[in-house]
């Protein structure tokens, strides 16, 4: 799996998320509070149907666009029409929709006082078997460990097979610095092609 674009409007009434994924590396970068775990969060939870967390996140629309293995086309997942409110025998109801084009998917998911309660179909719409081939993708967690919810094999951009090749490396246990010495491997054959192509200008 690649990650192509994830946005979100409105989180928690303040959040707003744009990102445009590159095919090997991306690092996320930002000060404190402005929702670097929040976005990993959102992710997580969207392609692992994580409908509890999605709940409580208070927001106006989430759209993740990412390539399965061997797909040419990207798969995007729409999550809106977003409610919360109270009843007036004071029970909490809350509900949004679920929408995947790409595989016919069309469904909202009801909750009764945080309680998981009802799925509603749109006609002639699948549910979320439908997207049961989705693997999570690989990342760099808060502590600091990678995820992997697939085999290794099935991963193709540079810093997995980089990774997956250095498992049996000192710094297995420290995927941060595999991150740091991926980096500076990169700098390296950079600064030498650099070096290589001026002795021709």
């Amino acid at each position: 799996m690649k990650l192509e674009k994830f946005v979100a409007h409105n989180v928690y009434g303040y959040l707003n998320f744009d990102i445009c994924f590159n095919n090997d590396l991306n690092i996320i970068l930002a000060p404190n509070g402005k929702g670097k775990t929040t976005a990993l969060k959102i992710i997580l939870a969207i392609l692992s149907r994580n409908y509890n967390y999605i709940k409580n996140l208070n927001f106006d629309y989430l759209e993740l666009s990412f390539f399965h293995t061997k797909v040419q086309d990207p798969t995007t997942i729409k999550i809106t029409e977003y409610s919360n409110i109270k009843t007036d025998n004071q029970d909490e109801l809350t509900s949004y929709r679920l929408i995947c084009d790409e595989h016919n998917v069309n469904y909202k998911i009801f909750f009764r006082n945080s309680k998981l309660f009802d799925f509603q179909l749109e006609e002639g719409k699948f549910g979320e078997e439908k997207l049961s081939f989705i693997k999570l993708p690989m990342f760099l967690s808060l502590d600091r460990r990678f995820t992997f919810n697939q085999p290794k094999k099935d991963y193709d951009s540079i810093l997995e097979k980089f990774l997956e090749n250095k498992s049996t490396t000192q710094h297995q246990d420290d995927p941060l610095q595999s991150v740091e010495n991926l980096i500076s491997s990169a700098q390296n054959k950079l600064t030498k092609i650099t070096n290589h192509a001026k002795r021709f200008f």
